[in-house]
């Protein structure tokens, strides 16, 4: 294969394994995502060359790629407010494009140790507005009615899914304290949220609740209300994954991928038993439904939320070992 338009040297080894997921000689040139630039023409050419007698021939082909929406901006409606309270609008406007209709998405990036973990707010349609609650963080979770800051991201892509660079909203969110009442009512929106049409609301309070439960001791949530929320959480997990319909890969598999990692997200100083025998296996089951499902396109979003999730039933399984002495329940 040869690039004859567009810039591409593939006689270069190093460009090949920057852009390509095929072989130079192979019968079909496979290019990595994100590989070609948006808006450039290319031609790239076959030789095809006879195993006896060396006759040989070329073909070439040639095209376009997708530009993505350009000319826009996005923003929040307020810069501060409560987690899992709070109703923060977000909207983008004066994006253009030729290939309609321009889709938008709007995502919480979450701190998970040194990274930022991406979680849906709103998943990509045609609406250009987001009204959402926003999830707690570890870090606001810890620091109870102090403003800790959280980045929004939205995404817009056009028809064809050819996504312009995110733009990033900056906001702060307080945790405020909550009692066993808010804790209930919350719980209720989320069981109810995942099976009435609203599971990115669903996923919102489930993350909140996680990160609350994450950075919140154990003196302000005891043990029998973290192991109530974690059933919780695994059940509206199930009920989402037995009403869904068939649809997106974002609705289908990333955002119950992001439900699964946050029923499974703990602090293993301090929730040891958080994660029951019912919830592990709850999680596991909902892992293998996720990894078997026919529009998972194992994206880093959603091997990441997976993997995470196995590891914290590992790490619930080991805690429950070291405290009981039970080795058996290791395996």
């Amino acid at each position: 294969w040869g690039c004859s338009a567009g810039g591409l040297d593939l006689s270069d080894g190093a460009t090949r394994s920057q852009v390509l997921r095929s072989g130079i000689n192979s019968p079909s040139l496979v290019f990595k995502p994100n590989a070609l630039l948006p808006g450039t023409s290319y031609e790239f050419s076959a030789t095809a060359t006879a195993s006896t007698g060396g006759a040989s021939s070329v073909a070439t082909i040639a095209f376009t790629t997708n530009s993505a929406p350009t000319g826009g901006a996005c923003s929040s409606d307020r810069s501060s407010g409560n987690a899992l309270e709070t109703q923060f609008t977000l909207s983008c406007s004066g994006w253009s494009d030729t290939d309609l209709p321009i889709q938008y998405a709007f995502e919480a990036l979450l701190l998970e140790g040194v990274k930022e973990t991406p979680s849906v707010l709103c998943p990509l349609g045609v609406y250009s507005t987001c009204s959402t609650l926003l999830p707690s963080t570890s870090q606001a979770a810890a620091n109870a009615g102090t403003p800790s800051p959280l980045t929004l991201r939205a995404r817009v892509a056009d028809y064809y899914g050819a996504f312009a660079a995110p733009v990033s909203i900056s906001v702060s969110v307080t945790q405020p304290v909550l009692t066993a009442t808010k804790i209930a009512n919350l719980e209720k929106s989320m069981n109810e949220s995942a099976i009435s049409g609203n599971p990115a609301e669903s996923a919102v309070v489930m993350a909140g609740l996680a990160s609350y439960l994450k950075g919140a001791s154990v003196t302000a949530v005891d043990t029998a209300t973290r192991v109530s929320l974690r059933r919780s959480m695994a059940s509206t997990l199930q009920s989402y994954l037995s009403s869904r319909k068939l649809g997106t890969e974002e609705l289908q598999v990333r955002l119950p991928a992001e439900m699964v990692r946050s029923a499974a997200q703990m602090d293993s100083s301090e929730g040891a038993n958080e994660l029951d025998a019912e919830v592990r296996e709850s999680i596991i089951s909902s892992v293998e439904t996720l990894n078997d499902d026919a529009l998972n396109t194992f994206s880093d979003e959603i091997s990441t939320n997976l993997v995470s999730a196995v590891g914290g039933v590992v790490s619930s399984l080991q805690n429950s070992e070291d405290n009981s002495g039970a080795s058996g329940q290791r395996t």
